[in-house]
């Protein structure tokens, strides 16, 4: 039976032995022709090499040239040769009349299904997200960018790190005025007193942030002869004095009118009264070390480049909606890996039972002579691909498509010393 790569006829008389056929096959008589076309394809601007799930290759990483080589002198042979050793292991009968198996074409017969059935899945999930894809390649290539000149990843806070944030500036904030917005003028309840109480701590919290990633981006801002930048940070840094202002007046203020009564009172009865600047300064103090602290944290949470934080946000967020949508797809690269195992472990099974009958023996002797061929066949393969490496000129790109189950990842890119040492390997399956 011809498996899928075969592309011409066999030129072989069939009274002969197919098996000897392959293995007396002249390579020294062929290696010219291989050869041939080296300088040829060393000058080409892109090579795309043969792919996994790729029908009309015999094997993973083999450039143009090689491939028809092979397929115009190698395959027709090699096709007729693993066909007999496969029908030889087949009329090699089991217990309750089964076909035997000759376990290595077995065995690449299932890992050749495994390739095949997660390229179909990898491409259809490909297909039904492919605006999704599309976007989030676009914004990965302005991020690449971006960490091009920056030279570093970028630093993306957290929502719940700004969450957190704002959490340990409103508890002290509350802690530090509510006491005083209580009996501040115009508060007529509790619940007045806590709103103020809040909207005074947000205010705190969102100026020490604004002034925290104005300072960060200082240099960003500052860029000479860009009133677009020195324009754009402006705002950040008005804001943030802004709130620290008015949120210290309102402290201020409540301070001082809650402080006024127990002046009176300890005056009344003859103690010695606070100093009342001493007693506001202290709390608006408190208030100010708050502010400080949410400027730093911002400082060191925020990327000094705004571009570059906003491409990596922007770049999380479709490649977490991609993963989430890529979960049925890892569901199944899951159950198609659970078929080969399962697949693999009954052809060694199988395999146990062929051991001592009579005739496996002989197969397996021809077998290794195909596999001793092949080797002879890979190493001439890899000779040639290491010189074309070696040619290959500067800005050359060599390629692959990779349907492994990564949707974002379809495309593999190899260096000349990647290339010349990617593994080769021929092929064996039965059907």
């Amino acid at each position: 039976m011809r498996p899928p790569y075969q592309t011409g006829d066999a030129c072989v008389n069939q009274a002969a032995d197919n098996i000897d056929t392959y293995a007396s096959i002249d390579l020294d008589a062929l290696r010219a022709g291989l050869f041939s076309g080296l300088q040829q394809e060393a000058t080409t601007k892109e090579i795309f090499l043969s792919q996994a799930n790729d029908d009309g290759s015999p094997a993973e990483g083999l450039p143009p040239f090689a491939l028809s080589w092979f397929n115009n002198h190698i395959a027709p042979k090699r096709v007729l040769a693993i066909a007999e050793v496969a029908n030889e292991a087949r009329r090699i009968t089991l217990d309750g009349g089964d076909d035997g198996v000759l376990e290595p074409l077995a065995l690449g017969s299932a890992q050749r299904r495994r390739t095949k059935d997660l390229a179909t899945a990898t491409q259809e999930f490909i297909h039904k997200n492919s605006a999704l894809i599309e976007r989030h390649n676009q914004l990965e290539t302005v991020y690449v960018r971006h960490r091009n000149n920056e030279g570093r990843e970028a630093k993306t806070p957290s929502l719940l790190a700004l969450s957190i944030l704002f959490l340990v500036v409103l508890i002290p904030e509350s802690a530090l005025n509510y006491e005083s917005f209580r009996v501040a003028p115009m508060i007529r309840s509790a619940a007045m007193a806590s709103g103020i109480t809040l909207i005074v701590g947000m205010a705190i919290a969102f100026g020490g942030h604004s002034l925290g990633i104005f300072i960060r981006r200082f240099n960003y801002y500052r860029r000479g002869n860009d009133n677009i930048r020195r324009n754009s940070g402006w705002p950040m840094l008005w804001m943030g004095l802004g709130c620290l202002i008015l949120a210290l007046a309102a402290v201020a203020v409540a301070r001082y009118h809650f402080i006024l009564p127990k002046i009176a009172e300890m005056i009344a009865l003859g103690n010695e009264p606070p100093n009342i600047y001493s007693s506001v300064a202290g709390l608006m103090l408190g208030n100010l070390l708050c502010f400080l602290l949410t400027a730093m944290v911002a400082f060191v949470m925020h990327d000094p480049n705004p571009e570059y934080e906003s491409a990596a946000r922007d770049l999380g967020k479709r490649k977490k909606e991609l993963m989430k949508r890529s979960s049925r797809l890892n569901g199944m690269r899951k159950e198609i890996d659970r078929r080969l195992e399962s697949d693999r472990h009954a052809i060694r099974q199988k395999n146990r039972a062929m051991i001592g009958k009579p005739g496996y023996a002989t197969v397996l002797q021809r077998f290794e002579r195909i596999r001793a061929m092949d080797q002879k066949v890979i190493a001439m393969l890899q000779d040639y691909r290491r010189q074309l490496a070696e040619r290959l000129q500067p800005g050359t790109t060599v390629s692959m498509k990779d349907f492994s189950g990564d949707p974002l990842r379809t495309v593999r890119h190899f260096s000349s010393k990647e290339f010349a040492a990617h593994p080769l390997q021929l092929w064996m399956f039965d059907d």
